[in-house]
């Protein structure tokens, strides 16, 4: 069991948001994969990862921040931030926001 603390619901919900995730865009960012459109400067692009994230390496995250992106590690998330990790990812969210309105 990789996630102890988490209560049976929330391996049930993992489960299914596993089953609906799309591997092809995650791998796709990883690789910059040239079908996906890398936004331009002036449209603001935020990537919210985990840290280690297993679809965003470091090299990565630099060379994204490098196009424009913001990029923000939650250590010690998994891929489902916004569920393992709520508080942090609408902290970031919510600060993110704020600066780009």
């Amino acid at each position: 069991m990789t996630k102890p603390a988490w209560s049976e619901t929330d391996r049930q919900v993992e489960a299914t948001a596993a089953q609906q995730f799309d591997i092809a865009t995650a791998v796709a960012l990883e690789l910059g994969d040239n079908q996906h459109q890398v936004p331009t400067p002036d449209t603001p692009s935020l990537v919210i990862h985990a840290d280690p994230s297993r679809y965003v390496s470091s090299t990565r995250a630099a060379e994204l921040q490098a196009e424009t992106f913001t990029v923000h590690a939650i250590p010690g998330a998994d891929h489902t931030i916004w569920y393992s990790h709520f508080d942090q990812f609408m902290a970031t969210l919510d600060s993110w926001l704020s600066r780009t309105q």
